[in-house]
């Protein structure tokens, strides 16, 4: 444990910590990162597409009711205001899939 607290990057350390946590609760590591990627500027298409498709048929009804307690937002609505065009009426129309 002492040699991670002593390694000399924090990008080490950063990606472990991330790792950890995506291992402890999936479900909340994804959350975040829905959240990280639809507040940056300029939204970040490659980590919303990742989420979002490899989710849809496991857990993302439950990764999208936790991202409205975390934010106070439902998923949908963060995602109509922060995409646009066809990618918004297909990440909505995944979202429109746990419905059914």
């Amino acid at each position: 444990m002492q040699d991670l607290l002593n390694h000399p990057t924090n990008d080490y350390l950063s990606a472990l910590r991330a790792a950890i946590r995506c291992i402890k609760n999936p479900n909340l590591h994804h959350t975040k990162v829905l959240h990280n990627a639809i507040n940056t500027v300029g939204t970040d298409e490659d980590a919303l597409t990742c989420v979002i498709v490899t989710r849809v048929k496991k857990d993302l009804k439950t990764i999208s009711e936790l991202y409205l307690k975390r934010n106070n937002v439902s998923l949908d609505q963060a995602l109509a205001k922060e995409t646009l065009g066809d990618y918004k009426t297909f990440l909505l129309a995944l979202l429109g899939h746990l419905e059914t």
